[in-house]
């Protein structure tokens, strides 16, 4: 997973946080763990709190109305790539290490923004430019009516491709329907992450295919 790919879950108790992933199995006798479906971004928050949270079922979603729990992130493993392992504070052996197995690992959506702004250097000039947590909830204007129709509440890799979903806005007529396009589908233009916001055309094909 590059460091791009962030998974991207909904707000816990109206904080936004980004899961960027999963606690598995203990490792050693010295409260180390595993983790799962991780990639580098972790490693960022090393020596800073993160939060633990509940998963709803399988998924990487955190479940609705759980409440958190704050650790610092003391160390992840390896030093360079994706992360494989983590130790927490606190943790001083295996036992007190596997009742954080399932547990999802989340930072505030406001700390990954900076380490994700600070990695493009500069601004973005295309939709895929954006880590997928900065494309979630961006208001999707219309080019040819400069009308705001819908907003991306999804964005997912499917082997080689990656479908942006967007979903109708309140109020608007150009759009009554759910609609997923490419990411790299080439009408999108005009990233404004500060206006939270994305111009598309030649869209119109897919909603009425």
């Amino acid at each position: 997973m590059s460091t791009r790919h962030s998974l991207i879950l909904p707000d816990l108790n109206g904080n936004p946080l980004v899961v960027l992933g999963r606690v598995g199995r203990p490792h050693g006798v010295q409260g180390q763990l595993h983790v799962d479906r991780t990639g580098e971004n972790l490693r960022a928050f090393t020596g800073k709190t993160v939060h633990l949270c509940p998963a709803a079922g399988n998924a990487m979603i955190i479940a609705a109305e759980s409440a958190s729990k704050s650790i610092r992130l003391k160390r992840c493993d390896p030093a360079k790539g994706e992360v494989a392992r983590v130790t927490f504070e606190g943790l001083a052996d295996r036992d007190q290490a596997a009742t954080l197995t399932n547990l999802l690992i989340a930072v505030p959506r406001s700390e990954l923004s900076e380490l994700a702004a600070a990695a493009r250097k500069g601004e973005p000039e295309h939709l895929s430019d954006l880590w997928f947590f900065e494309m979630i909830g961006l208001a999707v204007r219309d080019a040819e009516s400069t009308t705001p129709f819908a907003r991306i509440t999804a964005v997912e890799e499917l082997g080689q491709n990656t479908l942006v979903t967007l979903e109708p806005l309140p109020g608007q007529t150009l759009l009554t329907r759910r609609l997923e396009l490419p990411l790299e589908y080439p009408h999108w233009q005009n990233v404004d992450v500060s206006r939270n916001e994305v111009t598309l055309s030649e869209w119109k094909a897919f909603a009425e295919a």
